[in-house]
């Protein structure tokens, strides 16, 4: 499995929380909170200046034993990538683990971390039903990788 290179996340809403905290993704300061009709199964925030294909940053979910807080930047090995798409529209989710946890990794059934987080997201959208939310294949850290590097290109 490829590790590298290490990515910076930025921790939006911290595991187990059940609102919402949204920020402005270039200052990095809180912009809104509503609460979430599911508690965050795993840290939840986005990777800083990467910009996906609906215009904000890069989604990510931190995979890791020690707590984070809403607002920390966490130095990051991605792991995989969980396609999602909402009414067609690419919006997939990388998953990390922070790099003083690596040795955790093997602890990670990436098929069960899978199931965990299509059941989180389809609940979160059960609100919404006008959105036909599909979630997809989970890809590995080469996948990941893959994708930043593209969005990166496109970016330039």
């Amino acid at each position: 499995m490829t590790l590298q290179p290490v990515r910076q996340v930025f921790v939006e809403n911290p595991a187990g929380a059940e609102t919402k905290i949204r920020h402005d993704e270039v200052r990095l300061v809180p912009i809104s909170e509503h609460q979430v009709n599911a508690p965050y199964p795993y840290a939840y925030g986005f990777l800083p200046g990467i910009f996906a294909a609906d215009g904000d940053c890069l989604d990510c979910f931190v995979l890791g034993e020690r707590p984070l807080k809403s607002g920390e930047v966490v130095d990051c090995y991605l792991i995989g990538l969980l396609e999602q798409f909402e009414n067609d529209v690419i919006d997939h989710k990388v998953l990390a683990v922070p790099v003083t946890e690596i040795d955790r990794l093997t602890s990670f059934d990436l098929d069960e971390v899978r199931d965990v987080l299509a059941t989180f997201i389809k609940k979160l959208f059960e609100p919404y039903p006008s959105v036909a939310l599909t979630i997809g294949d989970l890809g590995d850290a080469s996948a990941a990788n893959a994708m930043i590097d593209e969005l990166l290109v496109a970016q330039e």
